[in-house]
């Protein structure tokens, strides 16, 4: 199996187009501290899938050289993660795959109906469905729910992250929660891959700090952050900080991590 990181950022990515911080500045030179909105594609098994598909999908797609997806998932209906769900217009056969309680939002969503339809009349392989557990390779893809609270009108968006398990490995992708509301999948983890957009806690993020509080109760063997965000300190930085707790890292565009099945 390979894990690869097609975008780590925040809803604005890094560098920000508006911003003028030492953290854009410096992703302006490149590196790790540019980052894209967040996705990840797994491959196992001469098998493809995708995690969102966010604002810079097709860049990303374009940077890994990738020409054929097989399963795409959806996290939750945010823009910084479903912004290109048109480009599966071009994909040819595969499957989109969405949570009940996220489709539920784009069925009353005359816009996003509308995007189905577009996919569908453009590629009419593609199968659009609500999200089941399915075996993908040798490993067992769940969704896990998660609280993504925004102060917004809507209190708690529906929001998901997706734990793949097989018999060597199990790793979890938690990119966009305050809360997880069905901890018990994601114990006895190998990685996992979690939101790192804020220090402290506020707006639907765990933020940093209650995240290595969760690393410390949950004891996964690693952890990753992704969804970073450019307020916080540029990567050599903040990557200095999370490996004080333990093996914690931070993710960056373009990682790739390599998984004897």
């Amino acid at each position: 199996m390979k894990i690869i990181f097609l975008g780590t950022g925040s809803a604005s990515g890094i560098p920000t187009w508006s911003c003028n911080c030492s953290t854009c500045r410096l992703a302006k030179k490149g590196g790790k501290n540019n980052r894209s909105r967040p996705s990840l594609m797994v491959e196992t098994g001469g098998k493809r899938l995708v995690i969102d598909t966010g604002p810079d999908f097709r860049e990303q797609m374009l940077r890994e050289d990738t020409r054929k997806i097989n399963y795409a998932l959806i996290t939750h209906k945010h823009a910084d993660h479903t912004a290109s769900l048109y480009e599966l217009k071009i994909g040819g056969k595969m499957e989109l795959m969405i949570p009940k309680k996220v489709m539920a939002i784009y069925k009353k969503d005359f816009y996003s109906k509308g995007v189905f339809s577009f996919i569908k009349k453009r590629n009419p392989k593609i199968i659009i469905k609500n999200f089941k557990p399915f075996k993908f390779g040798k490993f067992k893809v769940d969704s896990v729910e998660l609280k993504h609270e925004k102060d917004q009108k809507v209190r708690s968006f529906p929001c998901f992250g997706y734990v793949f398990e097989g018999k060597t490995f199990k790793f979890a992708y938690l990119s966009d929660f305050n809360k997880i509301l069905e901890e018990d999948k994601v114990r006895n983890l190998d990685l996992l891959i979690c939101d790192g957009n804020t220090m402290k806690q506020k707006k639907g993020h765990i933020g940093i700090i209650n995240a290595i509080k969760l690393y410390k109760r949950i004891k996964p063997k690693r952890m990753l952050f992704t969804h970073i965000n450019h307020d916080l300190p540029q990567h050599q930085k903040l990557e200095e900080y999370v490996k004080k707790y333990g093996n914690i890292g931070i993710a960056y565009d373009g990682m790739k991590i390599e998984v004897i099945e």
